[in-house]
C-alpha cells in the first residue's frame, strides 16, 4: 500500500488482526490500531502497532 491511510479507517493485517487506526505515528510507516472487536480479557492489549506495508484489506471511514 503507498498511500496514507486517514485515522478511523477499518484495518486487516497479513496476521489477520482487525482493527481501526486512531492514530498516524510516522507518516512513513506506522499507524496506532485499536483492535476491532475489542478482546474481553483485561488482560489484553487493546491497541498495538502496525506498518503501512502489512495491512492487506481496509475501509474508508
Amino acid at each position: 500500500m503507498d498511500k496514507l491511510l486517514p485515522e478511523l479507517t477499518w484495518i486487516k493485517t497479513k496476521d489477520e488482526k482487525m482493527g481501526t487506526i486512531v492514530c498516524v505515528q510516522n507518516k512513513e510507516t506506522n499507524y496506532l490500531v485499536e483492535y476491532v472487536p475489542h478482546s474481553q480479557d483485561p488482560n489484553d492489549d487493546v491497541e498495538f502497532v502496525v506498518r503501512k506495508e502489512d495491512i492487506v484489506e481496509y475501509e474508508l471511514p
